[in-house]
C-alpha cells in the first residue's frame, strides 16, 4: 500500500517532475519474481488511481490467463476491469504459439490492416486456443484448479511446518511458490533452491526457479493433472525435503548420468 501511496502522489505532483505515462502494466502474481500474488487492496487501489487520471491500466496475464490461478484472468479475482489485457501460453492449449492483446476499444489507434504481418495469423494455433476454450469450459476445469491449487498449497504448507529450510509457500490456483531459505538466519536460500531442482528432477519431477536469486521452487502443474498425479509430484518434493534436512543433499555433486 505504501508503494501505492507513493505512485499517486508522484503522479499528482505538479512539482515531481515526472511526465503522465503513456500506461501502467502490472502483473496479478509475479511468476518470474516468485509467485508474488498482488493484494486486492492493492490491485482495486492502482485501478482507482489509473482510471481517476485516465492512464491506461495493462494487466500482464502471460503467464496467469487462460485458467491457471482457477478464473479465466486472474484479475478476475480482485474485481477490476484493466484497459489492456497481454495473454498467451496457456491461450494456444497445449503450447501452440499464440498471443493476444485485448483492449478497450477507445485504444484503437490501428487503421484496417495496419498490424498485419508476415509471421501473424496462425490459423492452426488459434484452432487449438479455440479447442482449448471448449475443453475448459466442458470439463469444469477452473473449478479443478481451484480445488487441486487449494489442496497442494495445504501439502506445500505442511512441508513448511516439517521443514526448516522452508519459508513461504505462495500460491494461486495451479501457480504455486515454495521459497528456500537458510535456516539459521531465515534469508533467501539460492543454494537450497538449486539442489532441491536437481534432486526433483533426478527423480522425475520439474520444477522451476524464480524469485530473487532463484530462491523459489516454482511448480505449474497442467491444468487438468489429476490428484493422482499431483500426489506423485507433492511426494517427490517431500522426500527430497526430508533428504535435505538430513544433510543428504548438495547442489555441488553431479546429476545422475543421462539427466
Amino acid at each position: 500500500m505504501r508503494c501505492l501511496k507513493y505512485l499517486e502522489q508522484a503522479l499528482l505532483d505538479p512539482l515531481g517532475g515526472i511526465p503522465r505515462p503513456a500506461a501502467v502494466i502490472v502483473e496479478m502474481v509475479q511468476g518470474e519474481g516468485g509467485v508474488i500474488l498482488a493484494p486486492t487492496d492493492f490491485v482495486t487501489g492502482l485501478r482507482r488511481v489509473t482510471r481517476e487520471l485516465e492512464i491506461p491500466l495493462i494487466v500482464d496475464e502471460v503467464q496467469t490467463g487462460g485458467g491457471r490461478t482457477g478464473t479465466w484472468f486472474a484479475f478476475e479475482q480482485h474485481g477490476i476491469e484493466p484497459d489492456v489485457i497481454v495473454a498467451s501460453k496457456a491461450i494456444g492449449g497445449m503450447g501452440m504459439p499464440v498471443a493476444i492483446v485485448l483492449h478497450d476499444e477507445r485504444l484503437d489507434a490501428f487503421a484496417p490492416g495496419a498490424h498485419t504481418g508476415m509471421f501473424r495469423g496462425n490459423q492452426l494455433a488459434f484452432a487449438a486456443g479455440a479447442a482449448a476454450v471448449r475443453i475448459i469450459r466442458r470439463d469444469g476445469m477452473l473449478a479443478h484448479v481451484r480445488e487441486q491449487g487449494a489442496y497442494a498449497v495445504r501439502v506445500l504448507e505442511e512441508f513448511a511446518r516439517e521443514h526448516e529450510i522452508v519459508g513461504e509457500v505462495r500460491g494461486l490456483g495451479l501457480m504455486l511458490g515454495v521459497e528456500m531459505i537458510e535456516a539459521r538466519t531465515g534469508q533467501p536460500s539460492t543454494e537450497a533452491a538449486r539442489a532441491v531442482q536437481r534432486a526433483a528432477i533426478e527423480r522425475g519431477l520439474i520444477v522451476e526457479l524464480g524469485g530473487r536469486g532463484n530462491s523459489v521452487v516454482r511448480l505449474t502443474p497442467p491444468l487438468n493433472v489429476s490428484r493422482e498425479t499431483l500426489d506423485q509430484g507433492l511426494e517427490i518434493l517431500g522426500s527430497v525435503l526430508d533428504e535435505m534436512g538430513a544433510g543428504r543433499l548438495s547442489n555441488e555433486r553431479p546429476l545422475r548420468k543421462g539427466i
